[in-house]
């Protein structure tokens, strides 16, 4: 009887020794997969900011383009949308140094003088909403994304 017990013991140690290797290996497994999961989020969240700020700088030229025509209804309703896209985009790269090269800030800033310069020249139209400072202050901010969109070609292979 006593060589049944050891020879069980020495069994159920075999098999205890085969479950924590395959504990580990099971772990190693989950914590790659976490890992691969974690990458794949970033890729993705910096691909579509890739879009967003290309989006924003479409955008802004066809605002621009509305300006030199003089059509202010539609700037204004373009400007919105570039204010909310770079609303969620500093939020998106809030505490980053993503943000190195685009002051969002100022860009919200600038923006909203353009809006309510807009507005005011849809109010009252002999008021001069000037628009060749607001066409610059548009390529000023369309030159910021464009540089911060430079930086990051390398997303795109």
């Amino acid at each position: 009887m006593n060589v049944i017990n050891i020879i069980g013991f020495i069994i159920t140690i075999i098999c205890l020794v085969i479950a924590m290797v395959q504990i580990k290996k099971t772990k190693d497994a989950a914590m790659a997969a976490k890992e691969a999961a974690e990458e794949a989020q970033k890729a993705i969240k910096k691909n579509v900011s890739l879009t967003d700020i290309t989006v924003c700088i479409r955008t802004i030229e066809e605002i621009k383009t509305f300006l030199r025509n003089g059509e202010f209804k539609p700037a204004i309703i373009r400007t919105t949308d570039v204010y909310s896209q770079l609303v969620q985009l500093k939020h998106l790269y809030n505490n980053t140094t993503e943000t190195a090269r685009v002051n969002f800030k100022t860009s919200l800033t600038q923006l909203s003088i353009i809006q309510e310069a807009l507005e005011e020249k849809i109010k009252n139209e002999s008021h001069d909403a000037r628009i060749t400072n607001c066409n610059k202050q548009l390529s000023d901010i369309s030159k910021q994304l464009n540089d911060w969109l430079g930086s990051k070609k390398y997303f795109l292979t």
